[in-house]
């Protein structure tokens, strides 16, 4: 027995070298593949032709063509796993082996590459040879990809250096970062990893575990579990390379990383705009700085302009609705017009303030000036905006909200001249079914008639606004979601004083509650239901709404600071002549398409259809709304990043139709804003800014279009262009 033993220590003993060198045996094993059409082509270092197929072990030299399939890889021992994409030309050039190479050296002469590559503390190294650049890796997790132009890598864990063939260039990037070998400044592009982590799962392994790759770092998330500062890499991986895509990221991101951090904060905080604008028919020259504070989710922008003509007389400067907004009370008297004066001179330096998001987020606040204020569902307040006249005129908006089981919404248009007031109470009362919803609103305008050329003419009224809505039904199944709603809303002014005694004797101090019940019924009033919700890309918003009288659906919208005056003048001859107006009725619906993704470019659209139905007739001369916004992201241009903005907003659409002579396409009626940006450098923007703003005259007062009636603003152009500085 003692014999057997010691005769199999000796076999095993001489075998151990065998067993060695067996378990040091070095390839790469098929352990994925998909070859639909069969031509998957793979090549041995003599030439011989090997066949796909699971578990074979590839070796040194070996060449691959994937045709139109897809093949993964193991190394062996090691564990690194590789991917390829269909139309990839690739080889093993060498394998790190006792013995022999130092290294594992790939070659990628076309197509798409993911490496997860192992770190089992044995000293492993990579490299990955491209037509244009080397990359020697220290990381794990990344891409190459080439195509005709160049060559793309994109880093997702650890790092990875590139070199140039020429040796001319080189780079290092680390975790969440992209390189275009055709890039002018051969510098990394910064990337959100969120964004990184929908490019590695739309190239997944398929057929290994990537968690049992030696070293290999968690699936998801960045390297420091946040985010990290935001530029783009869109088109880096999953596109050919192109000049064009280079040139596009070279605009997102010029040398970010290589600045110190108090260069990345000067780059992501400052900002500032010089240039010409024309604004009532006068040319001047500007000068704006724009410190912004943005955090992940309190954001903060100042705007601090010098409009002038001659910069060093302030008498030349631009003075909006006649207030020097640099005196900072200097120029009134009285205790009380300075501390007005210092308040109000203060709060046109903030562009805007936000924490949340109000579509996200249940707690959530906007200061500024703003375009998006909406209360509930919109029967009162829509999509008020107080910048209608930006940069012209600065207004400073608030907006807040909170939604829970018990919520609120509160909005006020201008915090230096408050007038427009709403609050919204909701409650969801059942908590085995929270779609269903309750809301109460209530909207003040202390001033209606602040700017017409007399108030007390109109009595100066108040006007004052109530609205009960309801979400009955809520659909929520993947892309499609869908809310069921209805409204109730009603309206009356409360007039301060007397009208005037010649053209309205019948309008007297106090509420009109005649606005909301005559004759046994209730008028003045309207009621709509409706859908809204998303279907994809798609927001989408339709309804059916019915109204009574001199009722105008979603009055305070983007339109009011415009035809504010205009209401009071009709709300006053209703009660001062009792007359009855016909039932109207009406189809809205609007809808907003993200028709390229990754903000290349978006199409929003809505149409109010309204007629009137009377002694057995309809009228289709009520006043309609059109509302049309285009957005050309700076990807859609690549070749030179031009990209810009549209929205144009209008009521009374048929009335210009049929009778251009008394109307105009850039009235009272109109809200209009566009630009075109010009990128010329990494840092430097040339962009062209058009809009209409409410004339003033030189003491701060509305220059009327309709005199004497005096109700309707006149409205000017407002032309602008400026050299915008990005740090």
């Amino acid at each position: 027995m003692k014999n057997i033993n010691r005769i199999l220590f000796v076999l095993l003993f001489a075998l151990l070298p065998i067993i060695a060198m067996a378990a040091a045996e070095t390839g790469a094993e098929i352990v994925y593949f998909d070859d639909p059409k069969g031509d998957i082509s793979i090549t041995s270092a003599g030439g011989e032709a090997v066949e796909a197929d699971f578990g074979v072990i590839l070796a040194e030299g070996t060449k691959i063509e994937t045709g139109s399939g897809i093949l993964e890889l193991r190394l062996v021992p090691n564990g690194t796993i590789l991917k390829l994409s269909s139309g990839t030309s690739f080889e093993l050039r060498a394998l790190q082996s006792e013995g022999g190479s130092k290294k594992n050296i790939f070659s990628l002469l076309r197509g798409k590459l993911r490496t997860l590559a192992a770190h089992g503390g044995r000293g492993e190294q990579y490299e990955v040879q491209t037509p244009s650049a080397v990359c020697a890796v220290r990381g794990t997790d990344f891409i190459n990809e080439v195509g005709e132009a160049g060559s793309s890598i994109l880093v997702r864990h650890g790092s990875v250096y590139v070199e140039s063939v020429t040796g001319r260039r080189w780079v290092t990037l680390e975790a969440n970062q992209g390189l275009d070998t055709r890039s002018s400044n051969y510098r990394p592009v910064t990337i959100p990893f969120e964004e990184i982590d929908a490019i590695f799962a739309d190239f997944s392994f398929l057929g290994t575990d990537p968690s049992a790759v030696p070293g290999a770092p968690p699936e998801t998330g960045g390297d420091d579990g946040g985010t990290v500062p935001a530029g783009s890499a869109a088109g880096a991986i999953g596109q050919p390379v192109t000049v064009a895509v280079a040139r596009d990221r070279e605009y997102e991101t010029k040398s970010y990383d290589e600045r110190s951090k108090f260069g990345r904060w000067i780059s992501d905080s400052l900002g500032a705009d010089i240039g010409t604008t024309t604004i009532e028919g006068n040319t001047y020259s500007k000068l704006v700085l724009s410190p912004v504070i943005d955090t992940d989710r309190f954001r903060m922008a100042f705007y601090l302009p010098i409009i002038y003509i001659d910069l060093f007389n302030s008498g030349t400067w631009y003075k909006p609705r006649g207030n020097n907004e640099w005196s900072f009370g200097t120029d009134q008297s009285g205790w009380q017009d300075v501390i007005s004066d210092i308040w109000i001179d203060l709060w046109l330096k903030v562009r805007y303030v936000e924490y949340g998001d109000a579509e996200w987020d249940p707690l959530y606040f906007k200061l500024g000036n703003l375009n998006t204020m909406s209360l509930g569902h919109g029967a009162l307040v829509y999509q008020f905006a107080n910048d209608f006249d930006f940069p012209a005129i600065r207004r400073i908006g608030f907006n807040m909200g909170y939604e829970n089981t018990v919520g609120f919404e509160v909005m006020v248009d201008d915090l230096s001249r408050p007038n427009l007031m709403g609050l919204r109470f909701s409650v969801s009362p059942f908590k085995s079914y929270r779609a269903f919803e309750m809301g109460l609103s209530g909207v003040v305008d202390i001033k209606p008639a602040g700017e017409a050329a007399d108030p007390d003419y109109y009595g100066d009224p108040w006007f004052l606004a109530a609205s009960l809505d309801f979400d009955f039904l809520e659909v929520n199944t993947g892309p499609f979601k869908m809310v069921w709603f209805a409204d109730g809303s009603a309206l009356a002014p409360i007039y301060r004083s007397n009208a005037d005694a010649g053209d309205f004797p019948n309008v007297k101090a106090g509420p009109a509650w005649d606005m909301v019940w005559g004759d046994g019924r209730p008028t003045n009033f309207g009621v709509r239901s409706g859908l809204r919700g998303l279907a994809g890309p798609v927001r989408y918003s339709l309804e059916y709404r019915y109204w009574n009288g001199v009722y105008v659906p979603s009055m305070f919208n983007s339109l009011y600071g415009r035809k504010k005056v205009e209401y009071v003048d009709t709300f006053t001859n209703y009660l001062n002549n009792g007359q009855i107006l016909s039932d109207n009725m009406g189809i809205f619906g609007e809808a907003y398409w993200d028709i390229l993704d990754d903000g290349r470019l978006s199409i929003g659209a809505g149409y109010h259809w309204p007629w009137s139905i009377g002694n057995g007739a309809v009228d289709f001369d009520t006043a309609d709304y059109l509302k049309l916004e285009l957005v050309v992201g700076r990807k859609l241009i690549k070749a030179y990043g031009v990209h810009g903005s549209l929205k144009y907003e209008r009521s009374n659409v048929r009335q210009t139709i049929a009778d251009p002579g008394k109307y105009s396409w850039f009235d009272a009626y109109t809200v209009f804003s566009g630009e075109i940006v010009f990128p010329l450098n990494p840092i430097i923007n040339l962009a062209v800014v058009g809009g209409t703003t409410t004339k003033y005259d030189a003491d701060g007062n509305i220059v009327w279009a309709n005199a004497p009636d005096n109700t309707i603003p006149e409205i000017s152009p407002v032309l602008s262009i400026e050299t915008r500085i990005n740090y």
